[in-house]
């Protein structure tokens, strides 16, 4: 069923353009419950002990979301994408060991939804996203490093690039920056963006018989 991913490093306002385009477009939002998942919290206090899993739990967690989006008949926005839970996974320290791990049960659970409709690829500075990590204030992420973000932001870019090479395979991708759109210009730009999505792939609502 039509879905659309919203994709992007750390505070590049996934959750904020999620929730504008699932009212602009009266679609359903699922949204990443991050504090629920387990392992969050403990990976930002003790990453090396913790990393392997809090990504598996991710995983996880983002499968169950998108099996619940891939059976609604109206459409949804989802404020996390799939394919990021392998950009996290590739930028581990122990990355040799344990992105085939990751790798395999991504693979296996991308089989249990339908792949995305598109892709929304949201970025901005690293600069920015240090801003509004300690704007919004989460204790777990004030260890948050740029050298992390930097690493994500080019594991997330290689992600979207390889999926844009996929042909007819590929979803619709579009990419959109965040650094100097306000809070108050999301709404707009969510217009924008849902608009593109439906003038490539139509609308999510099919016609009745």
């Amino acid at each position: 069923m039509f879905r659309i991913e919203i994709c992007g490093g750390i505070a590049t306002g996934k959750t904020t353009m999620a929730e504008q385009i699932s009212a602009v477009g009266k679609i359903a939002l699922a949204r990443e419950v991050f504090e629920s998942v387990p392992f969050w919290k403990k990976f930002y206090e003790n990453p090396r002990v913790y990393e392997f899993s809090k990504n598996v739990s991710f995983l996880l967690f983002h499968a169950d979301c998108l099996r619940d989006a891939s059976a609604s008949p109206h459409g949804t926005v989802c404020d996390f994408a799939f394919l990021q839970d392998l950009s996290y996974a590739a930028i581990s320290p122990r990355r040799k060991e344990e992105f085939p791990i990751l790798q395999a049960i991504h693979r296996h659970l991308a089989r249990s939804f339908s792949p995305p409709s598109a892709i929304i690829h949201l970025s901005c500075s690293t600069q920015t996203q240090v801003e509004r990590i300690r704007a919004r204030g989460r204790a777990p992420e004030r260890s948050i490093g740029e050298q992390y973000l930097d690493d994500l932001n080019a594991a997330i870019r290689q992600d979207v690039s390889t999926l844009s090479e996929a042909g007819d395979s590929a979803p619709l991708i579009i990419p959109f920056e965040t650094d100097t759109i306000t809070l108050a210009e999301y709404r707009d730009a969510a217009a924008q963006l849902y608009a593109q999505v439906i003038n490539r792939i139509g609308s999510p609502v099919s016609s009745s018989p």
